[in-house]
């Protein structure tokens, strides 16, 4: 997609508008022609490559996004169009966290990264345009990046609690501010009336994951874990004879 209509990139619209005087006139189209190509569509900073550029850097949802401003800003901690993207959704490189640990408030101003901060505006967009329910709130943070897991909990009075689980796989590790901005509820797409925990959870290495092309991570090689921390172990041709180890 490009940000100008393909009618006007191409020469023949103009000449088509051009006087039939001048078309006439010797060597005034090629003329013409040779400043259009390389006021329009030169490859290396004409009006077209140069704007479809600056359409790109507001697409933040493709896939290579952060590719692109790294590309822009090798040291990867401080893209200049991420900052003029997040003023827009009035978010910053240096957000306020505050979060509880074990009962113990910690507070810290973080500096983030490209990656950090892009995940951070990701999520800001979306909050604006967040519906409501928990299929859409799954989809949105899979479109985000992170994993995140929300789970009911009951028997907490009248108040209605959701615990949040951010988990951390060997595929994919977060940074400590990716982390703190967790459990601040910084990345958190809420829903009115509803209490918020936060609780991070690493998965370790082996456990078993659907359709992984690991081998630790296969039938009759991987494990299971219940929710106590009990592994369970099976050999994958004696499914049906009830074979489990604990």
């Amino acid at each position: 997609m490009s940000f100008y209509p393909e009618e006007l990139s191409t020469f023949e619209y103009y000449k088509k508008k051009t006087p039939l005087f001048y078309r006439d006139s010797y060597g005034y189209l090629d003329q013409f022609e040779m400043l259009f190509r390389n006021i329009m569509t030169s490859p290396t900073g004409g009006f077209l490559h140069v704007g479809d550029m600056i359409l790109s850097l507001y697409d933040i949802f493709n896939e290579n996004y952060l590719d692109l401003i790294n590309a822009m800003d090798p040291t990867g901690r401080d893209c200049d169009m991420l900052d003029k993207i997040g003023a827009i959704f009035g978010v910053t490189r240096t957000p306020n966290c505050l979060w509880y640990e074990n009962g113990v408030q910690y507070g810290e101003t973080l500096i983030l990264n490209n990656e950090e901060f892009l995940m951070l505006i990701k999520c800001e967009i979306i909050k604006n345009n967040f519906r409501g329910t928990r299929e859409e709130c799954n989809r949105l943070y899979d479109l985000i990046g992170l994993n995140i897991f929300s789970l009911t909990v009951e028997g907490y009075g009248i108040y209605a609690r959701c615990k949040l689980v951010l988990a951390s796989t060997p595929e994919r590790q977060y940074s400590d501010n990716i982390m703190k901005m967790f459990k601040s509820g910084l990345l958190n797409i809420k829903s009115v009336g509803i209490l918020y925990e936060y609780v991070e959870y690493v998965v370790p290495a082996g456990v078993l994951i659907w359709d992984s092309n690991n081998q630790s991570e296969m039938w009759d090689f991987g494990g299971w874990s219940d929710s106590a921390g009990v592994g369970m172990e099976w050999d994958v041709d004696d499914w049906d004879e009830g074979d489990w180890a604990v």
